[in-house]
């Protein structure tokens, strides 16, 4: 139920449980501060992490909110910190790797699912991309189908899922082979070999992490059945754009490796060509799309700039 005051986005939030899988990556952390700073009628946000030797869950959510990125949701909103709930589980593992009673509270609890988690290695070998980026997508749709009240699940893809095709379009493409293929092709071969067939049986994707996530859309397209669900494709991430610290980011993946090199006078020359664009995207302009887009599949409606 919406309280006055509230705008649409917040109306749909409110007294909400939302899942976030990816929770202790870049995106994972603005999601989950963006939500808790901006939404204040959530009612929990469910913080999907895998466990680690010797770290409890509780240890790692105060490692997590000790960054600095949650300083400003800590000083707006207080009362927010409690609203955290770390989870035990792993996108790779058969149902999320969750136990039972943590499965079941989720399926009971939670109205919007943000699916984050994945591996964006360019050269991550071709079984752990699958049981990553393919197998954790599964899990997480058949976690939806078993959410008794759900509102909306967001599935965060990639503008390079389909590279191969010359104009991509707000719509699903002809994956490079279906999930059942790809997992019986992983079957196939022994992981040695399958490090050195990988380029050609990914061909024409350049990458396992581009092909992983086109196999991954084909998944959420074909078992979705009546789930109200969408995709996000953002170009590459930088860092953010002014929320909640300007220019944060804690990572040096693709672009802001190479602006940090360059910042440090480490790289001075880069062969390019002055007709390419460089797709980039701010962080805080990714999260907030992900966010506003369970608004969009819980309502139908296409987003404006109004809407952000």
């Amino acid at each position: 139920m919406s309280a006055a005051g509230d705008t649409e986005v917040q109306g749909l939030y409110r007294d909400c449980g939302v899942l976030v899988t990816g929770a202790t990556g870049f995106l994972g952390k603005l999601t989950i501060e963006k939500i808790l700073r901006s939404c204040p009628g959530v009612r929990t946000v469910y913080a999907l992490v895998r466990p680690k030797r010797g770290i409890s869950v509780d240890q790692r959510k105060k490692i997590v909110l000790d960054n600095v990125v949650f300083d400003r949701m800590k000083r707006e909103r207080p009362d927010s910190v409690d609203k955290i709930v770390f989870v035990a589980g792993d996108c790779s593992s058969p149902r999320l790797g969750l136990s039972d009673s943590d499965y079941h509270h989720l399926t009971q609890h939670v109205n919007i699912v943000l699916h984050l988690a994945a591996t964006v290695r360019f050269d991550e070998h071709l079984k752990v991309a699958v049981d990553t980026n393919v197998k954790g997508t599964m899990e997480v749709i058949a976690l939806c189908h078993d959410c008794v009240s759900l509102k909306a699940a967001v599935f965060v893809s990639t503008a390079y899922s389909n590279c191969p095709q010359d104009v991509i379009k707000e719509e699903f493409y002809e994956p490079p082979m279906s999930v059942e293929e790809t997992l019986a092709m992983l079957n196939k071969f022994t992981e040695h070999e399958l490090a050195i067939l990988s380029p050609k049986l990914i061909e024409p994707w350049p990458n396992t992490y581009v092909f992983s996530k086109a196999i991954a859309e084909n998944v959420v397209l074909t078992q979705r059945k009546d789930l109200p669900v969408a995709i996000v494709r953002p170009s590459m991430v930088i860092s953010t754009l002014k929320e909640p610290i300007m220019g944060w980011v804690d990572n040096m993946y693709g672009p802001i490796a190479i602006a940090i090199g360059v910042g440090l006078g480490m790289v001075r020359v880069i062969y390019s060509s002055e007709e390419v664009i460089m797709d980039i995207i701010p962080a805080d302009m990714v999260t907030n799309c992900v966010i506003v887009s369970a608004l969009a599949t819980n309502t139908g409606q296409r987003l404006n700039e109004q809407t952000f």
